[in-house]
């Protein structure tokens, strides 16, 4: 996989092994209406039910900013 995009083996496993930077104000305050939104469906909703349920209390977002902080947060 290295050699097809490019890189070395170390730069690759020391990308993996990186912090990932802070939430940003925003994507906390997301957060917090994903895990809102997360247990009232009894933790069935995916990314898509989601997001047309944030978007159907006027929250304003975009259906890959939710799919992003649930795969970051390990929501699924």
């Amino acid at each position: 996989m290295c050699e097809v995009i490019k890189v070395s083996k170390s730069g690759f496993y020391k990308w993996m092994k990186r912090q990932r930077e802070p939430l940003t104000k925003r994507e906390r305050y997301l957060y917090i209406r994903i895990l809102e939104a997360f247990e009232q469906s009894k933790k069935t909703y995916g990314s898509r039910r989601i997001y047309k349920s944030l978007r159907s209390c006027g929250v304003i977002c975009y259906e890959n900013q939710i799919a992003k902080i649930m795969r970051m947060n390990g929501i699924k």
